[in-house]
């Protein structure tokens, strides 16, 4: 299936779940079609659903609670249940029981898409990995962060037919199969 045909089929889908305002997908594809990253970020689903072709040897990784949509802008500040200032992942609507390095592998590619990072493209994938391997030595994950996550997946209206956190597995690939 082209992209196109894709895009198409993902919005009627959208459509069939939500308001959808046609003067927005209109701006929306104008900014795809002006700018790699923007298109990268606008087509998750689509990444979802073509990874596992494009590098099928990834499928066979250990499951984890993953982000699902994870790119340079779904991190940043917010305020948790206590009011603190934290800082981490701030996007969990595409949650999901994913191999370890799809996130890994959504975030470099985002690295590589984003205008004005500093570095090169093998030193952004170098600074996460690191991060990674980091995170593998002291794993920490803050409470407030796997809380969120959870509610996302629990909140989830997708029609995959999962609604518990623990058991959602590639849920992107459900919502293009129906």
């Amino acid at each position: 299936m082209s992209i196109v045909d894709d895009v198409k089929k993902y919005e009627d889908w959208l459509a069939t779940q939500c308001d959808v305002v046609q003067a927005g997908l209109d701006e929306k594809h104008e900014r795809m079609a002006r700018d790699p990253f923007k298109f990268f970020r606008a087509t998750c689903f689509r990444f979802a659903r073509k990874l596992f072709d494009w590098l099928p040897k990834l499928d066979r990784g250990p499951l984890v609670m993953s982000v699902g949509d994870a790119h340079i802008e779904n991190w940043g500040t917010w305020r948790d249940e206590e009011g603190r200032l934290v800082w981490g992942v701030n996007d969990f609507d595409e949650a999901a029981m994913l191999p370890y390095v799809c996130d890994l592998v959504r975030l470099a590619t985002s690295a590589r898409l984003a205008p004005d990072l500093p570095g090169n493209n093998k030193a952004r994938a170098e600074a996460i990995i690191e991060g990674y391997r980091r995170g593998l030595a002291a794993p920490a994950p803050h409470a407030a962060m796997l809380g969120r996550l959870r509610r996302a997946a629990k909140q989830s209206d997708w029609p995959h037919g999962h609604t518990d956190a623990d058991n959602l597995r590639y849920p992107h690939l459900h919502v293009m199969r129906k």
